[in-house]
């Protein structure tokens, strides 16, 4: 899932890792790789779908001049849109994304054990 983008930007690449980094999830593997079991898993998921899209964003900006003229984006995509805007840098919509990821995750364990018989 948008990993081929690394090789068109040095700018993609560096999101990726920052995911990595960020989220201490190996981001760039799962959406190479897989399996797809984990990458679909929210904490996983949510960075996964910011990272990819600011990824394409970055090959976009590095090989056309591109003026955002607007935005939009549901649920998490909202997030990558705010950074297409430039309502704050891709850097804080990753350490972001991840904060909300690690909340709905929680909180999704304490649903699932709170309905176990």
């Amino acid at each position: 899932m948008g990993i081929d983008l690394v090789a068109e930007s040095t700018e993609a690449r560096r999101l990726f890792d920052l995911a990595d980094s960020l989220t201490q999830l190996p981001i760039s593997k799962l959406c190479a790789e897989g399996p797809l079991e984990r990458l679909t898993q929210t904490d996983a998921a949510q960075p996964a779908v910011v990272v990819t899209s600011l990824a394409a964003l970055a090959v976009l900006r590095d090989s056309t001049p591109l003026e955002v003229g607007a935005v939009a984006g549901h649920s998490v995509g909202e997030v990558a849109a705010y950074a297409a805007a430039d309502v704050f840098d891709a850097d804080a919509a990753l350490a972001l994304v991840n904060i909300r990821a690690q909340a709905m995750a929680n909180a999704c364990e304490v649903v699932d054990a709170a309905w176990q018989p």
